[in-house]
C-alpha cells in the first residue's frame, strides 16, 4: 500500500492532492473434518485479490472570507477478484465460479459558503459521480453498464448565541445502481419463466433520496452541558 499527500500554497488558496495506490491478496482455508456425510466437502480454500487505485485534486479559497469555495475531482479504479474450490477425497472442485468486478469511478465536486450577516450563513456543496461498473462470472454472465449520481445540498446556519446554533438543511441522496445478479444466474429456462410474469432489469438504476433536517447545537450551563438535536 502507498500513499502520495501534497499540499500547494498558490497566495491564499491551496491546492491539494491525495493519491493512493493498493493491494491485498488472500486467502481462506477452512477445514470440515466434524462432518457425519463422508462425501462432503473436506477442505474449501477461498483465494482473494483485491487492488485499487485513486486519485484526488482539490482548490480551496483563502480562508477567513466571507465567500469561500472549493473545487475538487476525483479518480477511484477497483479490482476484485475471488473464487472457491473444494478437496474431497482428493478430489478438486469448484463451489463457486471464479468472478472479477471492476468498477471505475469519476467524480466533481465543490462547495460554496457565503456569510449574509455576522449571525446567517449559507452554504451549497454538490457532486456529479460517474461509476462504470464491470461483473464477469467465469462460464457465465457478463455484465456492463455506467450508473450516473448527482447530489446536492444546500445549508443554512444561524448563530442564536456564540455557543448555540440553529440549522437547516435539504439535500438529495442516492444509492449508486446494481446488477440484478440473483435474475442473471438462473438458467435462460428460469429466465424465460420470470420474463413471461414480469419484467425484471439487468441493471437496476440508483436509488434517489430527498431529506430535509431541522437542527439545534450548544453548549449550555457554562459549557457543562452540550446539547445536539435534530
Amino acid at each position: 500500500q502507498s500513499t502520495l499527500m501534497l499540499d500547494w500554497d498558490l497566495g491564499g488558496h491551496t491546492l491539494a492532492g491525495l493519491f493512493g495506490k493498493s493491494s491485498n491478496q488472500w486467502g481462506a482455508v477452512t477445514e470440515t473434518y466434524n462432518r457425519p456425510d463422508p462425501g462432503y466437502f473436506r477442505l474449501v480454500y477461498l483465494p482473494y485479490d483485491f487492488t485499487t487505485s485513486s486519485a484526488e485534486l482539490r482548490l480551496t479559497s483563502p480562508a477567513d472570507q466571507r465567500f469561500e469555495y472549493m473545487i475538487g475531482t476525483n479518480y477511484y479504479e477497483e479490482s476484485i477478484f475471488f473464487g472457491s474450490r473444494a478437496f474431497t477425497n482428493g478430489v478438486v472442485s469448484t463451489l463457486g465460479a471464479p468472478t472479477v468486478y471492476d468498477a471505475n469511478t469519476l467524480g466533481l465536486f465543490g462547495s460554496v459558503s457565503f456569510d449574509v450577516s455576522d449571525a446567517l450563513t449559507v452554504s451549497a456543496e454538490a457532486r456529479y459521480q460517474s461509476d462504470k461498473i464491470h461483473h464477469i462470472v467465469s462460464g457465465g454472465s457478463d455484465l456492463e453498464d455506467t450508473f450516473k449520481s448527482f447530489s446536492p445540498r444546500v445549508i443554512a446556519t444561524y448563530e442564536l448565541s456564540p455557543d448555540v446554533n440553529a440549522y437547516a438543511s435539504v439535500a438529495r441522496g442516492t444509492r449508486p445502481g446494481v446488477f440484478n445478479s440473483v435474475f442473471t444466474a438462473l438458467s435462460a429456462f428460469a429466465q424465460a419463466q420470470v420474463l413471461a410474469q414480469v419484467s425484471v432489469p439487468v441493471a437496476v438504476p440508483e436509488e434517489t433520496l430527498l431529506s430535509y433536517e431541522l437542527g439545534l447545537k450548544g453548549d449550555f450551563l457554562d459549557r457543562r452541558l452540550r446539547v445536539m438535536s435534530a
